[in-house]
């Protein structure tokens, strides 16, 4: 992609993102915190909405760069079959980094594999930061399922427990039974 086209890129992601911006910010809008827990340092911090965090979006129109290297990355990769976005974030929790995707959904000996390796990451994680016996989830920010990295440190997040097993895993397996039909 030529300088030009970048910059008209770049230009039309700023447009957007005041936009969604605005939107989001508007008085009566419900506000759900989260604590996030670094995977970088040991310093841990309360998330506020709006956020970016480890290069994925909370919210549509934060992340201008992410978002210029992501279209970038997509014009060079070709998707995988079966691969599909996301346009309604409905019920998503506030304050949660929300994937770029592309998503699909990964299955059988794939997904065992992915799986064990996420598993194994996040143990290593909790180890490493001294989450053991701490009410906190290691969540993927785009579930392994769902084709995120089960490895890769930026696309985790430590979200409280009860926030990732009362709103966000049940988010995902819904939208999973939607996909399959179930």
């Amino acid at each position: 992609m030529n300088t030009a086209k970048k910059i008209i890129l770049l230009l039309w992601l700023v447009i957007v993102a005041s936009l969604g911006n605005v939107s989001a910010s508007m008085p009566g809008a419900t506000e759900n915190r989260t604590w996030e827990k670094s995977l970088a340092t040991t310093e841990t911090r309360l998330v506020e909405p709006l956020q970016t965090l480890g290069g994925h979006q909370e919210n549509e129109g934060a992340g201008y760069d992410y978002a210029v290297d992501s279209l970038l990355a997509a014009e060079s990769t070709a998707l995988k079959e079966g691969s599909f976005s996301i346009s309604d974030w409905s019920g998503y929790p506030a304050g949660v980094p929300k994937p770029a995707g592309p998503f699909r959904l990964v299955e059988g000996a794939e997904y065992d594999t992915a799986r064990a390796a996420a598993n194994q990451a996040n143990n290593e994680i909790r180890l490493q930061q001294g989450l053991r016996g701490q009410p906190v989830d290691v969540h993927e920010i785009q579930p392994v399922k769902f084709g995120g990295s089960p490895t890769d440190p930026a696309n985790k997040i430590i979200l409280d427990r009860a926030l990732h097993r009362q709103q966000v895993t049940p988010w995902w397996n819904q939208l999973q039974r939607n996909i399959s039909g179930d």
